[in-house]
């Protein structure tokens, strides 16, 4: 998965995706940080910091947001939830064994993105 920062588009498999503004700032926001739980709180306060919004917008949005991720890619789900805590982006396969205080360390080391810079999970 390619998260164009420029283009505001995902791109998988050759496929892009043009979500809505709430759906890439989601998307973006979960993706920075593969594997991380982020609650509805989390999410709104990045998302719409001085919009009202209620929390079942988060969970609408991002069930729209899946649903246009499979029709567009297709399997697997890239954002899953972990219940009763929040929502998070699908880690890429080895990620899982490396030790959470690493991969901590090698995103504070980390470049903040610039526009026209392209984030690959």
């Amino acid at each position: 998965m390619i998260l164009d920062l420029n283009r505001r588009t995902l791109v998988h498999a050759g496929r892009v995706l043009r979500p809505s503004p709430r759906q890439w700032a989601i998307a973006s926001y979960l993706a920075a940080h593969p594997g991380w739980v982020r609650s509805r709180d989390d999410i709104l306060a990045v998302v719409d910091p001085e919009v009202t919004v209620e929390y079942r917008t988060v969970d609408s949005t991002i069930k729209h947001l899946r649903r246009a991720m499979r029709a567009a890619f297709g399997a697997p789900d890239w954002i899953l939830t972990h219940y009763g805590e929040g929502y998070y982006w699908r880690e890429e396969p080895g990620l899982a064994e490396r030790s959470l205080a690493a991969r901590r360390a090698e995103l504070q080391d980390q470049p903040a993105p610039r526009p026209g810079d392209y984030l690959t999970y």
